[in-house]
């Protein structure tokens, strides 16, 4: 018989997704707030859509000059991927992109669920992946994104579309699915482990060298500037830090603390966060099968969130799908030990804390770590049980 608790944490889960929307709406203005789930309402919507497609149209229709002088810090590819919406309006080019990202959504859940969830049929999938989309769709994550019009989730799929390859065995797949997330989000980046196991390094190397190449798609001069702006980005990151950006170097920057111990204490948790991956990824390659990923897929996802400095929080929605993944793959290991009943708690409480709406402010980056701890904790645990039942 399974354990039927990890699908219980799902259903509090959700039920907490709901009472924490409704404490907002009864504790808060939503004058101030576009939807009135909490999204900062400081520009228009599709606000980074409508940018990156003018940058598009610069390039496309006037010259490489103008284009150079544009303030552009996303990979050169992004322009190469907007231009087919120029043959559209602004505004219906950017429905369409809304579509696309809630289209992507689905098909990402239904990935995560298909890897956790082998015994499902394709109907239950699809179903499942509906109806969890359904849910998180009016959270203010997610409807953070859609204000934006960011990529996100589309990037996301492409993640769990190499994801689902490196499972599958399919080497070209995952350096094909990996690398069309990393030029939208240079954040997948956390996956490359993955080549390491099984394929080693003639992949990884083909992989890198490609995405080096294709920073190159619009010539020379387009990647120097990208370089440059990623760089002074990265160098001045004080226009970035405010209650929407949940990452390390934020958080600490928003307390009230002498600028060198925020840095100090910002440099340490990442470096901190870094080791316990690495060691992670560490016990997964010593491993001859690997039968606990989900919760390492759930450090690198943490990672993703947190190591950046900048890390707005429209990007808390990429946790849903490994979050289901993990709590079906937990059903499924039929683990009923107290330890498990904790983490799997704890987990679930800090990623609903995430989709709740910023009722009391700076409240994500808190929860994103308990989370990131959580999964470390899952995937030390049930490395050891699997390697004891293997010797065993």
């Amino acid at each position: 018989m399974k354990n039927k608790t990890p699908l219980i944490w799902i259903a509090l889960f959700c039920a907490s997704i709901l009472f924490g929307t409704q404490l907002y709406h009864s504790s808060s203005n939503p004058a101030t707030y576009t939807l009135g789930v909490g999204v900062p309402a400081a520009h228009n919507g599709g606000f980074d859509f409508k940018n990156v497609l003018s940058w598009s149209r610069v390039y496309f229709n006037e010259s490489l000059e103008n284009y150079l002088a544009l303030p552009n810090n996303y990979p050169p590819f992004m322009i190469l991927y907007k231009a087919p919406f120029l043959l559209f309006s602004e505004e219906t080019g950017f429905l369409i992109y809304c579509f696309l990202n809630i289209l992507a959504l689905v098909a990402s859940l239904y990935i995560a669920l298909k890897l956790s969830a082998p015994q499902l049929s394709k109907q239950e999938l699809w179903g499942r992946a509906v109806l969890f989309s359904a849910l998180i769709y009016p959270t203010y994550p997610v409807q953070f994104l859609f204000e934006r019009g960011v990529c996100d989730f589309i990037a996301m799929l492409f993640a769990w579309i190499a994801i689902a390859a490196y499972f599958e065995n399919k080497p070209t797949r995952l350096q094909i699915g990996l690398s069309l997330a990393v030029q939208m989000k240079i954040y997948p980046l956390a996956l490359g482990f993955f080549f390491l196991k099984p394929f080693r390094w003639k992949p990884l190397s083909v992989f890198l060298l490609a995405n080096f190449a294709l920073l190159f798609c619009l010539g020379w001069r387009p990647f120097k500037k990208f370089g440059w702006e990623v760089y002074w980005m990265f160098k001045d990151i004080s226009k970035y830090i405010w209650e929407g950006n949940h990452s390390i170097k934020s958080w600490f920057a928003q307390m009230e603390l002498p600028p060198e111990l925020a840095n100090l204490g910002s440099s340490a948790t990442n470096i901190a966060l870094l080791f316990l991956f690495l060691i992670s990824v560490w016990l997964f390659l010593r491993e001859k099968q690997s039968k606990t990923i989900f919760p390492l897929l759930g450090m690198a996802f943490g990672l993703m969130s947190l190591f950046t400095g900048i890390s707005h929080d429209y990007k808390l929605g990429i946790h849903f799908p490994i979050f289901i993944a993990t709590m079906y793959s937990a059903y499924q290991a039929n683990n009923g030990k107290p330890i498990a009943h904790l983490l799997l708690g704890t987990l679930t409480l800090s990623l609903s804390l995430v989709f709740w709406p910023p009722i009391w402010g700076w409240m994500k980056t808190l929860p994103m770590l308990i989370a990131f701890l959580s999964y470390a904790l899952l995937y030390f645990r049930e490395h050891n049980n699997f390697k004891s039942a293997s010797s065993g």
